[in-house]
């Protein structure tokens, strides 16, 4: 039986705040004498990227529901759609660790973190 992988919530927006940070993927040598020398340490590498989002209480359940339930209390991969090279695409992400919670007025949740994804999927 093939592992079907949980898609975000269509009810949740996530990207309200983005920020991506790559991995270097190069290692760079000091040589005693002339250049330094660079070389790739790896093609596929992690990228990190910080999100945000504001929730009504409604989309705040759906949200919790889904981390705790589908994605096995935020630790497993999830697919969602996310801006970066060649626009918005689908791409297979997980939390990092569980992001911070804030309740505003209102019945609002504010919620912030970071997820990860490999720079080729």
């Amino acid at each position: 039986m093939a592992l079907q992988i949980p898609v975000w919530p269509a009810g949740i927006p996530l990207l309200d705040g983005f920020e991506r940070h790559p991995t270097d993927p190069f290692r760079r040598t000091e040589m005693d004498g002339g250049l330094g020398r660079t070389r790739r340490r790896f093609r596929v590498f992690p990228i990190s990227i910080s999100v945000s989002f504001l929730l009504s209480g409604e989309q705040y359940d759906q949200y919790y529901d889904f981390c705790v339930d589908a994605l096995n209390g935020y630790s497993d991969w999830f697919m969602v759609v996310v801006d970066g090279p060649g626009g918005c695409m689908q791409k297979r992400c997980r939390w990092l660790s569980a992001p911070a919670e804030k309740r505003l007025g209102g019945g609002h949740w504010e919620i912030s973190g970071q997820i990860e994804t490999l720079s080729n999927f």
